[in-house]
């Protein structure tokens, strides 16, 4: 008989796209579902062959086209924690995040920070096939690396070249003549100016 896994982690994993503060979840995707806790754990090979091996859900990542995402050639899987049971259920505790001494760290995690991961497992089935799926439980933060304003793009300065615009007073400005003979009157402006 196969074990039921109800636990499994991730252990020293780079991460990436890191939204685990209580209050600032991941909002849902294009507005519907949940909002949710979430964390990207970059897996080198050995990590990516167990958890490939475990068949566990989520998946490793892949984009539009159904390629694999990777990081430094590595291979991601996206692990989170909706902030409710269902689409307006009661709330959940959100993900304890805590340093390396286990004391509470509520700042922000950059990419490319190093962590341990901890998840629960719940088994589902669809289609006859049984299936079990991580969630997110607990994150320790084993090397930060200080989250960077500027990956955000908060301090992005466009470089846009403009045509010089022409100043118009309002004295030169035409208006057309009521009338109800809407094309006459449109010949009568001047938009080459």
């Amino acid at each position: 008989m196969e074990k039921e896994i109800v636990k499994y982690s991730f252990s020293n994993v780079k991460v990436m796209w890191t939204k685990l503060q209580e209050d600032k979840p991941e909002p849902p995707y294009q507005g519907e579902g949940t909002s949710s806790w979430t964390i990207q754990a970059v897996l080198d090979n050995e990590q990516a062959d167990k958890y490939k091996e475990s068949g566990l859900y989520p998946k490793f990542k892949r984009n539009q086209e159904h390629d694999l995402v990777l990081e430094d050639g590595l291979k991601q899987v996206k692990l989170k924690k909706s902030t409710t049971f269902g689409v307006n259920g009661k709330g959940k505790k959100p993900v304890v995040v805590v340093d390396v001494y286990g004391n509470p760290f509520r700042d922000l995690i950059g990419n490319g920070s190093v962590c341990n991961i901890q998840c629960s497992a719940h088994t589902w089935t669809r289609d006859g096939k049984k299936n079990t799926s991580l969630e997110l439980q607990a994150v320790q933060v084993v090397e930060l690396v200080e989250y960077n304003e500027d990956e955000a793009g908060d301090n992005f300065e466009p470089d846009f070249k403009f045509k010089k615009q022409k100043k118009v007073d309002i004295k030169d400005v035409k208006v057309a003549e009521e009338t109800d003979e809407i094309d006459a009157s449109l010949d009568s402006l001047d938009f080459d100016d």
